[in-house]
């Protein structure tokens, strides 16, 4: 089975070469995530980065912002290509969508709750 998947990715070089080295980040990244000790870190990392003045906002709003439905997209695009894990189902993924509803490409984590 791992020399198919190793063939079948071969073959997708094109595209991964055209992602200015995306894939190789990802794939570095999950083998990093992969020992308990390094993903506890990685967790208290990001966590310490949202707490920092004005990285995370918390908006409660009568209706998503017009340009949710672009943004959404635009994540569940990210989500399908990286596939950050084969064992999330689409409910949970959905739920992460959900949760992370705002604009992905900002530098601002944005979370809106409709009120």
């Amino acid at each position: 089975v791992a020399c198919c998947c190793h063939s079948a990715v071969l073959s997708m070089k094109p595209l991964m070469e055209s992602l200015d080295g995306l894939p190789g980040v990802l794939v570095r990244l999950g083998h990093l995530l992969e020992s308990g000790r390094v993903f506890s870190t990685f967790v208290q990392t990001v966590q310490a980065l949202l707490r920092e003045p004005g990285k995370f906002v918390y908006r409660e709003v009568l209706r998503l912002p017009e340009e949710c439905a672009q943004w959404h997209s635009a994540a569940q695009r990210i989500l399908r290509l990286s596939r950050p894990s084969l064992t999330l189902t689409e409910k949970q993924e959905r739920e992460i969508l959900m949760a992370d509803n705002g604009d992905w490409s900002s530098e601002i984590v944005t979370h809106y709750c409709v009120r």
